[in-house]
């Protein structure tokens, strides 16, 4: 069974989010492939980890979530373009706030 349509835009903004702040951040985000939601301390590359919502062994990591083909949709790449433009204009914000 596949992820629900509310489901498919839980986990593409959650992996969106997490792919634009995979190299500036500590966290360590996996995501379900059965119920969409996102849990932490998940290695990048991890595979079949219990989620902690629904109780499957359905959870992934980053590099494996990218994968998924809910990835591959227009609106997830539009939440892409939309989270890099958010992550590009907290970047300039501190730049400014440090005098940069």
């Amino acid at each position: 069974m596949g992820l629900s349509k509310e489901q498919k835009v839980i986990f593409i903004q959650g992996v969106t989010r997490a792919m634009v702040q995979m190299f500036t951040s500590l966290d360590d985000p996996g995501f379900c492939f059965t119920c969409g939601e996102e849990t932490d301390n998940c290695e990048p590359d991890a595979e079949k980890y219990e989620c902690p919502n629904c109780d499957e062994n359905n959870v992934y990591g980053i590099l494996h979530a990218i994968e998924h083909p809910a990835m591959r949709t227009d609106y997830a790449q539009k939440r892409l373009k939309i989270q890099m433009g958010v992550e590009s204009r907290r970047k300039e914000k501190l730049q400014k706030q440090r005098g940069w």
